[in-house]
């Protein structure tokens, strides 16, 4: 997603004005995926650490 939104933006300084506001949408929108996704991961990894602690305190 990071690659993505490096293309996109290197493609707005390329094109022509008309249609960078169609690039700045897809930077908007892979950027709130790629915020989606790290909220989850750290989720995720918080569950994953809860469950590690579960399991010593059962030891």
């Amino acid at each position: 997603m990071q690659t993505d939104i490096v293309a996109q933006t290197r493609n707005m300084r390329e094109v022509d004005e008309s249609i960078r506001c169609y690039l700045q949408d897809d930077i908007q929108a892979i950027s709130e995926e790629l915020r989606e996704t790290e909220r989850m991961l750290f989720k995720l990894e918080e569950s994953r650490r809860n469950g590690m602690v579960a399991v010593k305190d059962l030891e």
